[in-house]
């Protein structure tokens, strides 16, 4: 989690990029000395495409959504 928030640099306050990187050096101290710093590797494969919203026939003159001519 902590790697993945590494892809929003620009978002990241000064005090949370701080948090994140004593966090990250606590975990690669304790557990995993050849733990990298850097964001994790996403190739975006396992995002959903974004559904389209369906279109509508919506009346030029009353500007409404209805069947068959205007009244």
């Amino acid at each position: 989690m902590l790697r993945a928030l590494l892809h929003f640099p620009a978002e990241l306050s000064g005090g949370l990029r701080q948090y994140i990187d004593s966090r990250l050096a606590r975990i690669k101290a304790e557990h995993r000395p050849n733990q990298l710093f850097e964001p994790l590797r996403c190739d975006g494969r396992s995002r959903r495409p974004s559904k389209q919203p369906e279109a509508r026939n919506v009346c030029a003159q009353c500007h409404q959504e209805h069947a068959g001519e205007c009244w």
